[in-house]
């Protein structure tokens, strides 16, 4: 008889185990089908300007992070898509990854370079660096340019090169 003492408390504890873990399961299932039933809309904020863009967000009880991409058909600061995709639905409070164009990129915009021959280094490299060309240096003797003076760039004034190149500046080191 002592023996059918010692099981009895242990089916309890055995039952009452199972029921615990049915709770939580129950509850968990409750839990995740009331959640998924308040998705909200994420709205349509593409061709927007980024402040109005993410107030809206914000507004829709979203969380918002910014990450740029040249694209040559927004312009700068413009929206060019969300993720999740505009139309879908997210959970509330979820976070919405809003791509932000940076205008279209430096290969897509060609710039001539300008005439800077006879000019002085310094203000040469002013002109050159207001085209958004970057610049390189070399001398060379001349007895028609004073020291100091460009003598001419390659590639050579009137060129059409994709921003950001390199255009070498040749400077007269005197007769």
């Amino acid at each position: 008889m002592s023996a059918r003492r010692y099981r009895s408390p242990l089916i309890a504890s055995g039952v009452v185990a199972i029921l615990i873990v049915l709770g939580i399961v129950l509850a968990l299932v409750v839990s995740s089908s009331s959640s998924s039933a308040k998705k909200v809309r994420v709205p349509d904020v593409t061709g927007q300007k980024q402040d109005a863009a993410l107030a809206l967000l914000g507004q829709d009880g979203f969380s918002t992070q910014t990450t740029s991409e040249s694209n040559a058909e927004a312009s700068s600061g413009e929206i060019v898509r969300t993720m999740p995709p505009a139309g879908s639905e997210a959970a509330p409070h979820s976070t919405v990854v809003v791509v932000v164009s940076s205008g279209p990129t430096a290969a897509a915009k060609p710039v001539t370079v300008p005439k800077v021959a006879g000019m002085s280094f310094s203000d040469a490299l002013t002109t050159l660096g207001a085209q958004g060309l970057t610049t390189s240096v070399s001398t060379q003797p001349s007895s028609t340019t004073p020291s100091g003076s460009v003598i001419a760039t390659n590639p050579p004034a009137g060129s059409r090169v994709p921003a950001h190149s390199a255009v070498t500046v040749v400077v007269s080191s005197g007769p």
